[in-house]
């Protein structure tokens, strides 16, 4: 599992590659908590290179949202492929998490 983030159009843009499962979600966890500063209201995740979410990953996104919620910000993830979306439609944080086909859909959007 890889992270990276850049900051682009205020946001903080985190870019996972691989699969974020039980082995990786901590290591995302800390990749994603330490980049984020108190003034960060909009954390998004690049969703194009994750082959792979399973429960635990899931986990991980849900708390992040809690926290930007907290701090008055938002998560919102984009261009997810067909099988994580399916994942997080079966899972219904579609509810919780916006999901965008781009990175430009995300930033209009939030």
């Amino acid at each position: 599992m890889e992270v990276t983030s850049v900051r682009e159009g205020g946001a903080l843009i985190c870019k996972l590659v691989g699969r974020l499962d039980a082995s990786s979600s901590p290591m995302v966890d800390q990749a994603m908590q330490g980049q984020l500063t108190e003034d960060d209201k909009l954390l998004l995740c690049d969703m194009s290179e994750l082959e792979y979410i399973s429960s635990a990953g899931l986990r991980i996104l849900l708390m992040r949202a809690k926290e930007m919620a907290a701090r008055k910000g938002k998560l919102a993830l984009f261009a997810p492929r067909p099988e994580v979306k399916q994942v997080f439609e079966i899972a219904g944080f579609t509810k919780i998490i916006p999901l965008f086909a781009t990175k430009e859909e995300a930033l209009k959007a939030c």
